[in-house]
């Protein structure tokens, strides 16, 4: 399968703890969210870009990255994807998500995830999401995430907006 986006750019792996060029370190996520890490975010012209580098803690006994982590990830990625056509943050819950996995990942490899918001409704978004090698799509997700209801134009919202 060809990748209808370029690869992702290559960079030199960072020392733990530290983000690579262009890139910042999410911190401070919470909950179990932290123990998944290290993930890097940079703001682009079309959103967030959420990469990560498959670590050696990551794998399983063969070398590659563990489906329950990479699942863990892909969860915390369509979480936040709903919430930013808002501009603004805000978690979601997950509903529902569906994962194919398209090839393994050995440890070292520098990773990008790339999310298409389908629909957002007022407490639900639908969104497709996918993790890219150098060279293709690794692993493709789709996925069902729950907000908080938006707030009532009477309870702060001056645009009375339908969102």
């Amino acid at each position: 399968m060809t990748p209808t986006t370029p690869a992702p750019q290559r960079v030199a792996p960072p020392d733990e703890g530290q983000a690579p060029d262009g890139f910042e370190v999410m911190r401070d996520v919470g909950g179990f969210s932290d123990f998944v890490g290290p993930l890097y975010i940079q703001q682009t012209e079309h959103g967030p870009r959420i990469c990560f580098y498959v670590l050696e803690r990551h794998c399983n006994p063969l070398g590659v990255a563990h489906g329950g982590w990479l699942m863990a990830v892909m969860d915390h990625v369509i979480a936040g994807a709903g919430a930013t056509d808002r501009g603004r943050v805000e978690g979601g819950i997950t509903v529902s998500a569906h994962f194919d996995f398209l090839a393994p990942i050995p440890a070292g490899t520098w990773c990008e995830t790339e999310i298409t918001l389908c629909e957002r409704k007022k407490t639900l978004a639908f969104v497709e999401a996918r993790i890219l090698g150098p060279d293709r799509v690794l692993l493709r997700c789709n996925g069902t995430v729950a907000y908080r209801r938006p707030p009532a134009p009477s309870d702060g919202d001056a645009t009375g907006s339908s969102r």
